[in-house]
């Protein structure tokens, strides 16, 4: 699933090294990322995804819009 859900980030021209997914968490839904650190060398900060793109989310997720920290080892070299 998290799969296609990069496929999906990346065909709406997402940055190289995040993607996001809509989850289910204790019934109340969240808007996380879901990483594949393929190029260290890019360093692309969360909101280098483009606006419609957040903003489409946004909408599939109504109940809670989280956007959490990117793990250090997507930065390591």
């Amino acid at each position: 699933q998290s799969k296609d859900a990069v496929k999906k980030a990346l065909k709406n021209g997402l940055g190289a090294d995040v993607a996001l997914q809509c989850q289910t968490v204790n019934g109340q839904k969240l808007l996380s990322n879901v990483y594949f650190c393929v190029d260290h060398t890019q360093q692309l900060p969360v909101m280098s995804c483009s606006q419609e793109f957040l903003l489409n989310y946004e909408k599939s997720c109504p109940d809670s819009f989280v956007m959490p920290e990117v793990p250090e080892e997507c930065y390591r070299g």
